[in-house]
């Protein structure tokens, strides 16, 4: 996971959820065994604004995307809406965190 997406993570629950709720959660997401990435470079930053050139998601999700991608990773995500047309078109693995309503 980027850290950029866990910023992301920590900004929606502090919208809805409040403070409190958004440190706690943060917290636990730090512990899990989950690799963190804080770096930027250059291949990461071209796939990132590539991707985000020719779809329509989140500059953050363009981030999510292009790490799944330079490192031939799934994605774990729920957000259907964004990255629906990428899995389609088989620009990035992905597995759904929650089932389609």
């Amino acid at each position: 996971m980027h850290n950029i997406n866990l910023g992301e993570v920590y900004y929606d629950i502090l919208k809805r959820n409040g403070l409190a709720s958004a440190r706690e959660s943060y917290e636990y997401i730090r512990h899990l065994p989950i690799r963190f990435e804080d770096r930027v470079g250059d291949q990461m930053i071209y796939t990132a604004g590539e991707l985000k050139s020719c779809w329509r998601i989140s500059y953050a999700d363009a981030f999510a995307a292009a790490q799944a991608i330079l490192l031939d990773a799934e994605l774990l995500t729920a957000d259907r809406k964004e990255f629906e047309p990428l899995k389609q078109v088989k620009a990035v693995r992905i597995r759904w965190l929650r089932k389609q309503r």
